[in-house]
């Protein structure tokens, strides 16, 4: 589960890093892994992907 929910968090990271170009990838990727630490502690897994994507692209929207 771990490998499959990594894989979406990479996923996101470089969705959000192409929607959001002139901010520095690492800046993306830290927003990114700090929203997903947020929900870390979530019992249902299956959403936290989209839940993080949605949770960092608001962040990134605000400081661009």
């Amino acid at each position: 589960m771990a490998n499959e929910e990594d894989k979406h968090i990479s996923e996101v990271v470089t969705r959000l890093e192409q929607r959001y170009p002139q901010i520095d990838a690492d800046t993306v990727a830290d927003i990114v892994h700090n929203a997903f630490q947020h929900f870390a502690t979530s019992p249902i897994r299956e959403f936290v992907p989209l839940l993080v994507e949605r949770n960092a692209d608001r962040v990134l929207s605000n400081s661009s």
